[in-house]
């Protein structure tokens, strides 16, 4: 009698821990649906888009757009410059030259580094990569620096050249990349991002060359190719768009930076300090994010479908938890969009992951570190922008002009006005006090963002 009793009650507990794990599953996926569809509905009512399909097309004056500029242009730097201070590099280069293959230019510049520099080559080259890691930009050509950089820049004359004809493109046009995501299945995109590097690449390497050759007035028309450069990624509303824009305004900044203390005071620049005025990398930002929403939105439904997998596991069946797991995703998102809409030294600090956001959405608390980079990555260029415009008029006008200027503007980490000070030969030092929000009197390069101009 007894073990027909156990037996019942092994059977009752085993019944009873079955209808646990139902009543469990349902209720995990009910909640996960209601959220779901919270979410959807908050998106719709903030007429943010849902889906990839919803994306506004970028209206532009200029040929059809393409999704892949690779295409257009197959624009890949021959070799890193910093290879060319490998002797093995060297001498490989050195045979192509002296087979003809490089043209009569290459033969001269490697004829007057071997005059200069004898049988070891290397160290001038790397005294010019040394000269283009400066921060300011302001020093002497090293001995034989001139044939150098001209070495440095083999090759790169059609890359150059691509990169001026950038301008003729249309941008990449979100509703194309999603016309071709959508007939091949895809998630997430893939932009050539790797070429607009290369071209960056280029234009840095010729901007050297114009600076050492002492030709600065094609810096301009250098300048305006990099910008250019950056308008290929400005409309696209996807993560990795935003960042490639934002890097390649930063280099932009950074070409400035050098170049400014070499260029004529007469020389018109007037047009970027207009463009500048109209840079709002968070808000751009902001509008790529949306896009990325959108885009994590579309693989979740996917996923929701059966049509593909992807992610870290689920510590759950994905089938209970993927409702849950998208309803966060696009929380998050919201989020951080409001987040980046708010300066830096403003916006509230992101909440950590719960255990619960970690065990039932994985794939999007997975994805969480991305967009942080992103936001750090917008808040120095919008600093540095504020930077380049002071330079720019400290460039164009005298001192009284440059700190009425500063006297409005506002640091994004601190809400302060941008910092000056000068030195001997006219040298003028602008800095920001960075992320960490610590004024360090623009003494150090780590913590401080610091700009130095010097006029010519």
């Amino acid at each position: 009698m007894k073990k027909h009793a156990r037996l019942a009650i092994v059977g009752i507990v085993v019944v009873a821990f079955l209808l646990f794990l139902l009543v469990g599953a349902f209720a995990l996926r009910w909640i996960g649906a209601k959220q779901r569809a919270d979410e959807l509905l908050t998106l719709s009512a903030a007429a943010q888009p849902v889906l990839p399909s919803d994306l506004g097309r970028i209206e532009d004056p200029r040929p059809e757009p393409t999704p892949w500029f690779a295409q257009l242009v197959a624009a890949r730097t021959r070799w890193e410059p910093s290879a060319l201070a490998d002797p093995s590099a060297f001498d490989a280069l050195r045979a192509q030259s002296k087979r003809g293959q490089l043209g009569a230019e290459t033969e001269e510049a490697f004829a007057k580094l071997e005059a200069c520099a004898r049988a070891d080559c290397a160290p001038a080259v790397q005294r010019v990569l040394d000269v283009l890691a400066a921060r300011d930009g302001i020093v002497e050509a090293p001995p034989c620096g001139l044939e150098a950089v001209r070495l440095l820049a083999l090759g790169t004359a059609p890359q150059v050249e691509v990169a001026r004809l950038a301008g003729q493109y249309g941008p990449v046009d979100t509703r194309v990349v999603v016309a071709s995501l959508e007939r091949s299945g895809a998630a997430f995109p893939t932009l050539p991002v790797a070429q607009s590097l290369a071209l960056s690449d280029a234009l840095q390497i010729e901007l050297l060359r114009a600076l050492w050759s002492e030709r600065p007035e094609i810096v301009p028309d250098l300048l305006r190719a990099q910008r250019d450069v950056a308008r290929i990624f400005q409309g696209a509303q996807l993560l990795v768009g935003g960042l490639a824009t934002i890097l390649a305004d930063q280099r932009l900044l950074g070409m400035l930076e050098m170049s400014l203390s070499r260029l004529p005071r007469d020389t018109d620049l007037g047009w970027l300090e207009k463009d500048l005025e109209t840079l709002r990398p968070r808000a751009r930002l902001a509008i790529a994010a949306a896009g990325e929403c959108a885009f994590g939105n579309r693989a979740y439904e996917r996923l929701r479908a059966g049509a593909e997998r992807f992610g870290p596991p689920a510590v759950l069946p994905t089938s209970l938890t993927v409702s849950y797991d998208q309803a966060h995703h696009i929380r998050a998102w919201r989020e951080r969009i409001e987040r980046m809409n708010q300066p830096a030294y403003r916006r509230p600090k992101s909440e950590p992951r719960g255990w619960l956001d970690e065990h039932l959405a994985p794939i999007s608390t997975g994805l969480s570190s991305a967009p942080d980079s992103a936001v750090a990555a917008a808040d120095q260029l919008e600093a540095r922008l504020v930077l380049a415009r002071a330079a720019l008029v400290a460039f164009r006008s005298d001192a009284k002009e440059l700190l009425e200027f500063l006297a409005k503007t506002s640091d994004p980490f601190d809400g302060k006005p941008i910092r000056a000070g000068f030195g001997e030969g006219g040298l003028v030092l602008l800095w920001s006090v960075g992320p960490d929000g610590i004024d360090d009197g623009g003494l150090d390069d780590q913590r401080d963002l610091v700009w130095r101009f010097r006029p010519r």
